[in-house]
């Protein structure tokens, strides 16, 4: 057993070692990122990224994107917590969001599958710039906040980059890659060329301890994380060990896990099995590349997760503080990791401490929870129903499925959500049912998500709905083009009119546009399926775009996602 221990730091690190609460996704949870603003955010398999805020003594759901089609595969705060980037290897783009207004402000498109992504400040422009790497090559690309590109670095990494994290302390990034390549570099050509510059004590990677893991053939490098000071980093790596860097030297501090930890939990023999196995199946799939080990507020204990649980250690001494979770059933993989205050800050060291509530929050291997460790004593329920379990877990019968079919046909509302506002629309599924169920059918599995407004004609309408984004695509949900619904009393006579684009007769698929303006020539050759009743001025605005010949936007403005209600 851990012994009591007086010392701040130790006191604001969560004291009750099972989990108090624990919240759902719909799929498994990836990755979890706690910003220095009390923000949570959670990414899992199916493409969602859901955003939380601290309370004093839980979490409170805030937001949920349909961020991705497929898999996020990595998110990257940037370090005062202002933006968030995500990146899919499914449909290949990356998402922006600002996380204090939990809105989406970008999306980029890549010609090339991203494995990694990191923050770096471009401190003489005051600027952030989004860099990403490329699968494979180890090629970075650079990005502003907008989308533009700015240019590549190569040959810093030639393979797969896992982690890339920018040091502002001494405006150096620092990298890792799946050979267990770790670099240090600069977006500011001085620094690169003379670390020195920028207070690194060394010139050359062969004065360090850089190439430990490398060394070790087979060995990839996962997640880096620096403590709060900047002054240490801490990578995971394949070979199960948890490495302990000094910034300025790039020498070895410390080495946990693995084969190397000291055990301090004795578990039952078959318990033990049961969980050495669970560790062999992890270290055999991609979700160990999640794995992290945090710095606590001091930077002067690490949180790591293992066969055992959670383990804080005290780097000074080795000393393991308290072991979290070793009494549940899960394998933790990534931690984040809560110190500051909620509410107004108190005057006294001592009601600071008292008003803190430390948490820690960790995903765990194959489950779609986010898991909570706290000061609170949980004795009942822990694990809140906060989604509806997903077929799955159910197995919906047909019948079941018949009726959310029919519930779906009845949605007469909808809110698209692009990258320039909301638009919401009224739907009339009571008189254009087929067309009303193209739509909503379509958006529902995520058909229009990041698709494009591919043609802008002012004082006529905007139109989109073509994943190919240039009008010569989509298909209707039920394989082919569908007939017109032409109803009397449905005209385009007034703007904001919501009808299905073709190319004559039946033709209809999945594109659709908006009038911005009456349009009665369009009259039985077009269907309306519905009215937009706000956000008319984001329609404004996305018809008011510069555009070049073929009516095509030069600023592209993209559908996020599409909630049905």
């Amino acid at each position: 057993d851990v012994k009591h221990d007086e010392r701040d730091f130790i006191k604001k690190l969560p004291r009750v070692q099972r989990y108090s609460k624990s919240y759902m996704h719909r799929d498994v949870i990836r990755q979890v990122i706690v910003t220095k603003k009390g923000k949570i955010i959670t990414s899992s398999k199916d493409g969602h990224i859901k955003f939380w805020k601290k309370t004093a003594d839980d979490i409170e759901f805030v937001k949920d994107y349909r961020a991705h089609i497929g898999e996020v595969h990595r998110m990257r705060e940037n370090i005062d917590g202002g933006y968030l980037a995500s990146i899919s290897q499914d449909d290949k783009t990356v998402k922006i969001f600002d996380i204090e207004n939990y809105d989406m402000m970008n999306i980029i498109k890549l010609d090339y599958q991203g494995s990694s992504l990191g923050w770096v400040k471009l401190k003489r422009l005051n600027k952030w710039i989004l860099v990403v790497g490329e699968e494979e090559s180890g090629i970075i690309h650079k990005y502003e906040i907008d989308g533009t590109k700015v240019g590549e670095e190569k040959g810093i990494h030639r393979t797969t980059i896992n982690s890339i994290r920018y040091n502002s302390k001494y405006d150096v990034v620092v990298s890792c890659d799946k050979k267990g390549g770790i670099e240090y570099w600069s977006l500011d050509e001085k620094i690169r060329k003379d670390l020195r510059l920028a207070g690194i004590n060394f010139q050359y990677k062969t004065h360090t301890d850089l190439y430990e893991i490398q060394k070790k053939s087979g060995t990839g490098a996962y997640q880096i994380e620096y403590s709060n000071d900047f002054e240490k980093f801490s990578i995971t790596a394949s070979d199960g060990l948890t490495r302990v860097f000094e910034m300025t030297t790039g020498k070895l501090i410390k080495r946990y896990g693995g084969e190397e930890g000291k055990g301090e939990i004795t578990l039952e023999e078959m318990e033990y099995g049961r969980r050495l196995a669970t560790e062999r199946e992890l270290y055999r799939t991609e979700a160990v590349e999640y794995s992290n080990a945090v710095f606590d507020q001091s930077g002067k204990i690490l949180l790591y997760a293992g066969l055992e649980g959670i383990t804080a250690v005290e780097l000074e001494t080795d000393r393991v503080v308290s072991v979290y979770g070793v009494d549940e059933i899960f394998r933790f993989v990534n931690i984040g990791i809560w110190q500051n205050y909620v509410s107004k800050k108190p005057r006294s060291v001592e009601s600071r401490i008292q008003q803190i509530d430390p948490t820690i929050f960790t995903t765990a291997f194959k489950q779609d929870r986010i898991y909570l460790f706290s000061n609170t004593e949980n004795e009942g329920e822990r694990d809140v129903f906060n989604e509806k379990p997903s077929a799955e877990v159910l197995s919906l019968s047909v019948q079941e499925q018949q009726q959310q079919q029919q519930q779906l046909l009845k949605s007469t509302e909808a809110i698209v959500r692009t990258t320039m506002g909301d638009i919401h629309l009224k739907l009339y599924p009571e008189l254009t049912p087929k067309t009303v169920h193209n739509f909503l059918a379509l958006a529902s599995k995520g058909y229009y998500n990041g698709t494009i407004f591919h043609r802008v004609i002012r004082d006529f309408m905007i139109q989109g709905g073509d994943p190919s984004g240039d009008g010569t695509g989509g298909e209707s949900v039920y394989g082919a083009q569908f007939e017109d619904e032409f109803v009397d009393s449905l005209r385009h006579d007034k703007p904001f009119t919501f009808s299905m684009a073709n190319r004559g007769p039946n033709t209809n698929g999945s594109q659709f546009f908006i009038t911005t303006v009456p349009t009665p020539w369009l009259d039985n050759k077009h269907t309306i399926f519905g009215r937009a009743v706000s956000g008319l001025d984001v329609i404004t605005k996305i018809e008011h775009l510069k555009v070049d010949k073929l009516d095509r936007p030069f600023k592209e403005v993209s559908i996020v996602s599409i909630d049905i209600s």
